[in-house]
């Protein structure tokens, strides 16, 4: 499941450097950038930089302040790793861990996300038993995605959300 993790934060942090690249139409790491600060308390680790920040802590961690109260979470779900990006690439990342299955996920939020005035504008079931569903509202898009982790049965649920 750490490896899992670890992809996810490392997808996360190209898609945060990659959208603060093409939106400023510069280099991700322009000359005289700040160094990105990295800190650890436990298993928790924190990496802060220009772009925003990257927070995995597979213990628990909190969704960041700027979360939205319209962009539901899945119910009793372990956020376990968050990303917010900052100037040009302010976007929004969590992933939670679940005991629940895919299909239990897809179901609630093809409900849930238009009970909270989003449109969902794409849904699909990916490969075996992944899920994907995108939705709009006002200049926002978010991206839910769900899988099942091979290694420890949980329920991986990423959720992203840019302005448009």
């Amino acid at each position: 499941m750490m490896q899992l993790l670890k992809q996810l934060v490392i997808l996360g942090l190209v898609i945060t450097l990659s959208l603060g690249a093409v939106a400023c139409g510069r280099s991700a790491e322009p000359e005289g950038a700040a160094k990105p600060g990295v800190s650890q308390e436990g298993d928790k680790i924190k990496i802060k930089g220009d772009q925003g920040e990257i927070v995995i802590d597979p213990e628990g961690a909190e969704l960041p302040d700027e979360w939205p109260s319209d962009l539901p979470s899945f119910p009793k779900a372990k956020v376990t790793n968050t990303i917010v990006g900052a100037g040009a690439a302010n976007m929004l990342m969590a992933v939670f861990e679940t005991g629940k299955s895919v299909a239990q996920v897809k179901d609630f939020y093809a409900e849930q996300l238009p009970e909270n005035g989003w449109e969902v504008t794409y849904q699909a079931e990916v490969g075996s038993g992944s899920v994907i569903i995108t939705a709009k509202k006002d200049a926002r898009v978010a991206s839910v995605s769900a899988a099942k982790d091979p290694e420890g049965g949980k329920t991986i649920i990423s959720i992203n959300l840019a302005a448009q």
